[in-house]
């Protein structure tokens, strides 16, 4: 065992300078790849932000809860109850393509998602995918990967605009939150106010 050792340690004295240079190679390369998963890691997180995308992939839902696979399933069946309505605008579903795996993809449709381009998917997809709205849903399913194109419900409206009324014109001010609006009516560009209204949607479509 000693000669083993001894024979061992002359040969790391005799190539020392390699064995070194091939850890500072190993080294460097494993600091790069852990740099840029880094880095793909806040990237993908600054766009989830930006453009409001949740994503939920088979893996996930096997994490989750009983509560909170219950609200997640409430959810999903929310939003095929209210696709091609203003609030769902449509359901883009991404089959799964022969020679990739599901896990494939689900991550090319998040990158799609994210303002990425895809050889995967075809462009009328992407085009769909990237579509402008207030929430992204990215859903995998067993042989499809489901993308939910929301708009939420504007609660808050500012408004502004004019009356003329017996030759004399006022400027109106209004503020609506969900059913509820009030408008004021001031004196031209004066200050004063000159009246108020009140208004409440009794129905809506």
């Amino acid at each position: 065992m000693k000669i083993i050792l001894e024979k061992l340690w002359s040969l790391i004295l005799e190539y020392k300078k390699s064995i070194v240079f091939c850890v500072a190679v190993i080294g460097l390369f494993l600091i790069g790849f852990y740099a840029m998963k880094t880095i793909d890691g806040v990237k993908e997180d600054y766009y989830d932000h930006k453009y409001n995308i949740n994503s939920t992939s088979l893996a996930d839902r096997d994490k989750m809860t009983e509560a909170q696979r219950l609200k997640f399933e409430n959810d999903r069946r929310d939003l095929l109850n209210t696709r091609g309505t203003p609030i769902v605008q449509e359901v883009v579903r991404t089959q799964y393509i022969q020679g990739q795996t599901p896990k494939t993809v689900f991550s090319e449709v998040q990158h799609v998602a994210r303002g990425g381009d895809s050889k995967l998917i075809s462009q009328s997809t992407q085009d769909k995918i990237r579509e402008k709205s207030d929430e992204t849903k990215i859903i995998e399913e067993e042989k499809s990967v489901d993308v939910y194109k929301i708009n939420h419900e504007k609660v808050n409206k500012f408004k502004v605009g004019a009356t003329y009324l017996d030759n004399k014109a006022y400027l109106n001010i209004g503020y609506q939150h969900k059913r509820s609006e009030i408008i004021v009516h001031t004196d031209g560009l004066s200050p004063k106010i000159n009246g108020a209204t009140y208004m409440w949607t009794v129905y809506q479509k």
